[in-house]
Order: C-alpha cells, then sequence, then structure tokens
C-alpha cells in the first residue's frame, strides 16, 4: 500500500511539471487499520512545498469505510529531472 502512495506521488510530479523524482526522507509515518484483501482504497496527496530539486508532500491512504490505513507527514523526493515550464 505504502509503494503505490509513493507512485501517486510521483505520478503528480509528472503531471504537474513534467518531472521524475525518487524518494529521499519521510518526517512521520503512521499506520491505522489494515486493509482487507481486495478491498479498494484511496489515497489523497498534498504538495507540500517545492523548490530546487525536492518536492515535500503529505498524503493519506483511506480504506473503503473511510478509516487511515497509514498516513505520511513530510515525505521528501529528489528530482531526476528538471521539472519543465507548464504552457
Amino acid at each position: 500500500a505504502l509503494d503505490a502512495c509513493l507512485l501517486a506521488c510521483s505520478v503528480l510530479a509528472y503531471v504537474r511539471d513534467k518531472a521524475l523524482h525518487l524518494p529521499s526522507g519521510l518526517d512521520l509515518l503512521q499506520f491505522g487499520s489494515p486493509p482487507r484483501a481486495g478491498e479498494l482504497c484511496q489515497v489523497a496527496v498534498q504538495l507540500r512545498e517545492t523548490g530546487g530539486s525536492r518536492a515535500v508532500y503529505d498524503f493519506t491512504l483511506y480504506r473503503d469505510d473511510g478509516r487511515v490505513i497509514l498516513d505520511a507527514q513530510g515525505y521528501q523526493a529528489t528530482y531526476l529531472t528538471a521539472a519543465l515550464p507548464t504552457p
């Protein structure tokens, strides 16, 4: 589940900035209720800051009943490519 959340952050970076990045840090990771096998989950991602060679995100993964599976604060990702200006 955590890897899917990191991928969601990467997709946001690519859609927003046409940039690729890799994980480089995490301030806080808290676990809640584990999902059931095959359960559809939803991730909410917030880009907290971006600048220079990194971006910082917060994200929460929710079960289908709204309970938190995991919550991450201050996920840092380092850009592998420079962000392209958006038209």
